[in-house]
């Protein structure tokens, strides 16, 4: 997450065939239209943006899965 490699069963939980993370993880909506308006006077907002990369061997070949997206817990 966010370039950090984390750990099974200390960082996240498999469950249900979805990565259960320890703690939340944050994708950023769209921007509304203060962000816009601050942005395009050349003020950044920067709010929260976890990325969620995973990678995987499947039949003895490694694949990654970038930019997943994050869906809230039940």
């Amino acid at each position: 997450m966010n370039a950090v490699p984390q750990v099974a069963g200390r960082d996240y939980e498999i469950r249900g065939g979805a990565l259960e993370f320890s703690r939340p993880v944050v994708q950023q909506e769209k921007l509304g239209p203060m962000a816009w308006f601050l942005g395009f006077w050349g003020i950044g907002t920067y709010g929260r943006n976890d990325t969620v990369d995973i990678r995987y061997e499947r039949n003895g070949q490694t694949a990654v899965a970038q930019g997943l997206k994050v869906e809230p817990r039940d």
